[in-house]
């Protein structure tokens, strides 16, 4: 197999999402339809301007850590098997605060909240962000990867885990209480990651993880799947979601809603 982290990541990507796009078939937990054109359109345009302005600017970061002897695992002599999981955790930890951040500050929200405008949770609500979202993630996420000092390996190896997370968890799968109890104890799995996308604020701000559960309990926002019954998704308030134009100008609408995190 290529060594490319871009084949890797393609390949890994891809066998997730149909994986999870056949779990969802099989085991639906709503049946609702997805928005895929829109989402579709939204992940194509966050793929091409995150490749104009960064491209494989993670694995680059990490190599110009590398040169410049920089960070933690640079500093510091450890094995793959004590550099891989802690970047992967590491990463992971800064991701859940990122994503606490983005239902907390006003402007940011913006961004974030065309994630949240789809009202159908599927495999395809995984791929709605806003270009502007990804952009605004890219010098945390650099600078997490630079103090890590984290290998180069390893921070492809946390893009595979962290994107196949993202879709799985995204999924119309209805695993069961018992998957999500033992399986949930240590990792986001859909049921934990549905109730994030619950419209109503308490659901929003709960469960902002994306591989490990840990965090969310760590830190006082986690909470148990939602019931079937009374089961809505989207935003507080929107009955339907909006389609690609309006999704993009969401963030510079003349009234956006209030940060979940901010609201009454």
């Amino acid at each position: 197999m290529s060594d490319d982290p871009r084949t890797l990541r393609l390949l890994s990507l891809a066998t997730v999402v149909a994986v999870a796009w056949i779990l969802q078939r099989l085991f639906p937990f709503s049946r609702r339809p997805g928005n895929v054109r829109v989402n579709t359109a939204l992940f194509v345009a966050g793929g091409v301007v995150t490749a104009l302005a960064c491209g494989l600017c993670m694995v680059w970061a990490s190599q110009r850590a590398r040169e410049a002897n920089i960070g933690l695992f640079n500093l510091v002599d450890a094995p793959a098997v004590l550099s891989f999981p802690v970047t992967v955790a590491g990463l992971d930890l800064v991701s859940y605060w990122w994503h606490r951040v983005n239902h907390r500050v006003g402007v940011l929200w913006r961004f974030h909240q065309v994630h949240h405008s789809d009202t159908a949770l599927t495999v395809s609500t995984a791929a709605r962000f806003h270009p502007g979202e990804l952009l605004l993630s890219f010098p945390l996420r650099l600078t997490a990867i630079v103090l890590l000092g984290a290998p180069a390996h390893a921070v492809v190896m946390f893009e595979a885990i962290f994107n196949g997370f993202n879709y799985f968890e995204h999924a119309d799968i209805g695993e069961g209480r018992t998957i999500e109890r033992v399986a949930g104890a240590v990792f986001i799995v859909p049921s934990l990651h549905r109730r994030h996308h619950v419209a109503r604020t308490r659901e929003l701000n709960s469960n902002f993880g994306t591989i490990f559960s840990l965090w969310d309990r760590l830190f006082g926002t986690f909470g148990p799947g939602p019931a079937k019954e009374g089961y809505r998704v989207g935003l507080p308030g929107t009955v339907k979601a909006p389609g690609v134009a309006a999704a993009l100008l969401m963030p510079v609408r003349a009234q956006a809603l209030v940060p979940p995190d901010q609201a009454g």
